[in-house]
């Protein structure tokens, strides 16, 4: 049985992303989740309670007392407000989640410094947790597109929607001790977490995001690959269409 830990303090929006499609997962018979949280009255517990997830209100000052106590697996950081000593991260394995193209942005409100910098293109990035702040070996990331129209409150939805759909992935892969391919993002189609980009290339299909509030970035992302909305082009042509938009916008993939 893998044993998974998700860290947060806030609100667990994530948390529970992350919770539903592993529950759906083929592997969810092989994984045990605890949610622990150093803020006892978090709606993340509320959340895990609701969800049947095991729940621990764990005093940030306890954190390793706990871990080096605890056989675990995999420890990920979701909405988690606080800084894990190193001390702490040499008892297993940790991943966090970064609203931004890391190395760019490092540290909090990395989404609001990204849209007032104005930069055109931001993220979210899955790296691997290491004392450094923003450090850690990066293990996936996928852009979000900011245009000259977009409002905060848009950009920042589409950021929360991206990681929703990105972190779950990602640790599915690293529990399964596999290496992560962006062909993964692809092969559930476009289900009720997608949104954005990730809803562009499904099975062989170039296809339209319905949601208004995306619909310029998808615009510009399909003038970009100069491809026809109505078209349908196969899986190759999918693949090749992903690799030029990283290369693009320097992204490893």
């Amino acid at each position: 049985m893998k044993k998974l830990f998700i860290l947060g303090s806030g609100r667990g929006e994530n948390f529970e992303a992350i919770v539903k499609y592993l529950n759906s997962s083929k592997i969810s018979s092989e994984i045990e989740i605890t949610c622990l949280s150093d803020n006892p009255h978090s709606e993340i517990l509320k959340r895990a309670e609701v969800l049947g997830i095991k729940h621990k209100y764990l005093p940030f000052e306890e954190n390793f007392e706990f871990f080096a106590g605890h056989d675990f697996d995999l420890a990920v950081l979701s909405g988690y407000s606080r800084e894990l000593d190193a001390e702490i991260l040499q008892t297993g394995t940790f991943l966090n989640l970064h609203p931004s193209l890391l190395p760019a942005f490092k540290g909090h409100d990395a989404i609001t410094r990204a849209f007032q910098s104005g930069v055109k293109i931001s993220g979210v990035t899955v790296h691997y947790l290491t004392n450094e702040i923003g450090g850690g070996k990066i293990i996936a990331q996928y852009p979000v597109l900011i245009g000259n129209l977009t409002h905060f409150d848009e950009f920042e939805e589409s950021i929360r929607k991206l990681e929703n759909l990105l972190y779950p992935i990602v640790i599915e892969k690293v529990l399964e001790d596999k290496v992560f391919d962006f062909s993964d993002l692809f092969s559930g189609g476009c289900g009720g977490n997608s949104g954005g980009f990730l809803c562009l290339i499904s099975s062989g299909k170039i296809l339209l995001d319905k949601n208004p509030m995306l619909q310029k970035p998808v615009n510009k992302l399909l003038e970009i690959m100069k491809i026809d909305k109505t078209g349908e082009t196969t899986k190759a042509v999918a693949e090749s269409i992903v690799n030029k938009l990283g290369k693009e916008i320097n992204l490893n993939v």
